[in-house]
């Protein structure tokens, strides 16, 4: 059996957070990012994709400081949506997916603005409960800090989706290694 834990960054400017997203603001994926894993946490396969933002496709100076996605990356190596979700559906296959938080929303959300018929499914997970039972004060850590909470190393950029992702299953594996977390 495998797992695929995943992250999603999507478009952001400095203050929507407090506004409530006002438009134009929408959060439009930018990219989509995955490892597939199985039950020991061990790393089977890579996903990572750029995807091209529509009704903003010009990214804020906000988002490239905090993601370091560039402009350059999403023009360049970005998919459609639809394309990036077609991709991202072949990558899990019949796996039970989790994200920290609401990365599911997000992407039904993306579905929704661009007019894609796609609903996550059954087999959408919110892992985030799960490092809560296992005693880590999520409110403290966003998915890529969220290493911290149990002391481990890791270099690379913080809200990057990829990077994200190997903090949330490199803290998974800390913490099943204690018996304190198993996926389900």
């Amino acid at each position: 059996m495998y797992y695929v834990i995943y992250d999603t960054e999507f478009t952001s400017w400095k203050g929507c957070h407090k506004n409530g997203w006002l438009p134009p603001q929408h959060k439009e994926i930018i990219q989509i990012a995955a490892i597939k894993i199985d039950d020991a946490f061990n790393e089977i396969e890579r996903f990572d994709v750029y995807v091209k933002p529509t009704l903003n496709p010009k990214l804020s100076d906000y988002i490239i400081e905090l993601t370091g996605i560039t402009q350059q990356n999403v023009d360049e190596k970005g998919l459609s949506y639809k394309d990036a979700l077609g991709a991202f559906k072949d990558f899990i296959g019949d796996a039970k997916c989790y994200s920290y938080g609401g990365d599911h929303i997000i992407m039904q959300e993306n579905c929704d603005l661009v007019g894609i018929d796609w609903t996550c499914g059954a087999h959408h997970f919110d892992i985030l409960p799960l490092y809560q039972q296992a005693g880590i004060d999520t409110s403290s850590y966003n998915s890529g800090a969220l290493y911290k909470a149990v002391g481990l190393n890791l270099e690379g950029q913080e809200h990057n989706a990829l990077f994200d992702v190997i903090s949330l299953i490199e803290t998974a594996k800390h913490l099943s290694n204690r018996g304190m977390l198993k996926l389900v």
